[in-house]
């Protein structure tokens, strides 16, 4: 009994002492340190690599997720914002379940993890999310997090990304000169929030979000057809489809699986996105169509520009719907290639063969079926998306097109282990 209780004793110490988001360990005293010191070196990295305020197309804590500019994902995108300062200070405390694109709704995120809506709007301690500035309808304009407690007269230390100078911590308000916290009162309070470590993240989305292995993923060895079928000339008719009813999952019989085919879009406008071939993997039926939700979709047409669509609806009678992502080809679709579509259970690729012979990597998803979550990757391994997506961890390939004289044929699936 006394070497179990002290084993348990043991654990308790160890939990206090280490801050492990997703392991209930996690105090409030602890999350706080964390964000305090993420606080400090996020304001450091953003003063120091010339930010500017505004919004990036995908929030910085993705881009930067470890404060390194020789990894970033999007350098072009050195933007923060209030609300992107107060959220990359929470992904890297450990709150990494966040929408990275057109940022973050921070108070579903807090409600879902369990934090504190104040009720008394003063007395506020280091780690409280505060929401300043009404506008005429009475919503907050602005956004910060608490450095400490009432230092004397509701004066505060804050971390704050509202403008260009405080990024550059030029505002005169610092209380070191030169970096951040701020020393100022705060005023305005609309609402505000305290973290709580009740309900931290239990799944960890960071993998999913780093860039994928530079690999064109290809079979090694037991390569086997599991599915083959001579596919289509749409002629003049402008429609036509490749159904497997193969259904694959990836880690059952194979590790891998593989679509080659041979493929021309001759004649598709660019200008009509609905005139495309599209081709899906992963999708959640064999005769799904690019106008239900499920698996991924790479679009093609005459020219040398692919686009992405996941887990949205198409509509033939409305086009209104943006590609997820687009992506450059090395050759213009107009004229024969082979075409290569991998599947390894975390991550889709798609490949074109060009006039010599090469093959080339043109987009990658990685996915994560249990958390309906993926992220796009140009060749280059550049995120050009990240955010909610239908897929399951088995499916079906399949080709559909709308384009007039497209050819899809000498089509086949492979299975092989590596």
């Amino acid at each position: 009994m006394r070497r179990t209780i002290a084993k348990l004793l043991c654990v308790f110490l160890i939990c206090s002492m280490f801050t492990i988001p997703g392991t209930g360990c996690m105090t409030y005293n602890s999350l706080v340190d964390k964000m305090m010191n993420e606080a400090a070196n996020i304001t450091e990295f953003i003063r120091d690599n010339n930010f500017k305020y505004g919004n990036a197309h995908i929030n910085p804590c993705y881009n930067w997720p470890t404060l390194d500019t020789s990894v970033s994902i999007m350098p072009e995108d050195k933007y923060v914002a209030c609300d992107r300062l107060v959220s990359w200070i929470l992904y890297r405390a450990g709150f990494t379940d966040q929408t990275f694109q057109n940022g973050t709704d921070l108070e579903a995120l807090f409600r879902k993890h369990d934090f504190k809506k104040l009720d008394k709007l003063y007395d506020f301690k280091a780690g409280d999310i505060i929401f300043v500035n009404p506008d005429s309808n009475g919503n907050p304009t602005h956004v910060f997090m608490c450095a400490s407690e009432d230092l004397g007269g509701e004066i505060y230390l804050r971390y704050d990304a509202g403008s260009d100078a405080r990024i550059t911590c030029t505002t005169g308000t610092e209380e070191t000169p030169g970096q951040q916290p701020f020393r100022e009162p705060i005023e305005n309070v609309v609402f505000a929030y305290r973290p709580s470590a009740s309900n931290m993240t239990s799944s960890d989305y960071t993998n999913l979000y780093k860039a994928p292995p530079k690999s064109d993923s290809m079979p090694g060895s037991s390569v086997k057809k599991v599915a083959e079928t001579k596919g289509y000339d749409t002629g003049k008719s402008g429609w036509g489809d490749t159904r497997f009813d193969y259904k694959y999952e990836p880690g059952e019989n194979y590790d891998q699986f593989e679509l080659h085919f041979d493929f021309t879009v001759p004649f598709t406008p660019d200008d009509v996105p609905w005139s495309s071939t599209f081709v899906g993997a992963r999708l959640p039926s064999h005769i799904q169509k690019p106008s239900t939700d499920g698996g991924v979709w790479l679009a093609f047409q005459q020219g040398t520009t692919a686009y992405l669509y996941a887990g949205i609806n198409i509509k033939t009678n409305n086009w209104n719907q943006e590609p997820l992502a687009e992506f450059t080809l090395p050759e213009p679709m107009s004229t024969e290639h082979k075409m290569i579509v991998t599947d390894n259970g975390d991550i889709i690729r798609y490949f074109m063969i060009d006039s010599s012979g090469n093959r080339h990597l043109i987009c990658t998803v990685k996915i994560d079926a249990e958390l309906d979550w993926m992220a796009v990757f140009d060749n280059a391994n550049n995120m050009k998306y990240v955010g909610k997506a239908v897929v399951e961890d088995w499916g079906y390939f399949r080709i559909y097109t709308h384009g007039s004289q497209t050819v899809a044929q000498n089509i086949i699936i492979n299975g092989f282990d590596d």
